[in-house]
């Protein structure tokens, strides 16, 4: 059901880990506002992440999903740095990073950059779900898009919205 792939195909080889577990489902993965709270003024120290086992939780009863971080943090960390965030066995299931285009923080930005994603990796047909916390960077109605509480991050209920979205 699965395979194992290496990234030498594809147009822009920094989007992908150099090899990755190819599944039928992706999740693009935001962190503020997703993994934590997103406050204005900064995250706390004690908060940052605080919201990552439930995502960590969530992947391991889903073996069939990969995640492809679409973080501002990409910007100042490579997709290496930005899995050791995750706990050893989830590093394996972060599979990219989406491209960083000028407009990503504008009105549908962090779509586009998605949609880019999935045009440079041949991925048009996937199906896929997005965990965000900024409605203003998607179309209005995005259907893919699941939207968290920026001041709180992800909770269980999105998580049932999250399975239901990819009928699993």
């Amino acid at each position: 059901m699965f395979s194992l792939r290496q990234n030498k195909n594809y147009k822009n080889k920094e989007l992908l880990a150099t090899e990755f577990i190819e599944t039928p489902y992706l999740l693009f993965l935001d962190f503020d506002g997703v993994l934590h709270p997103d406050f204005a003024d900064g995250i706390p120290r004690d908060r940052v992440f605080e919201r990552l086992p439930l995502i960590e939780n969530w992947l391991r009863d889903h073996l069939e999903v990969t995640v492809v971080l679409t973080t501002a943090w990409r910007a100042k960390n490579d997709l290496k740095k930005l899995r050791e965030y995750f706990s050893p066995d989830i590093q394996c299931r972060i599979i990219g990073v989406t491209p960083q285009l000028r407009k990503g923080f504008e009105k549908n930005g962090r779509y586009y950059e998605i949609k880019m994603f999935l045009t440079e990796c041949g991925w048009l047909d996937k199906n896929y779900v997005i965990l965000d916390d900024r409605a203003e960077l998607f179309p209005e109605r995005c259907e893919e898009l699941i939207l968290t509480k920026m001041n709180i991050g992800v909770e269980e209920e999105d998580l049932i919205k999250l399975t239901k979205k990819l009928n699993l």
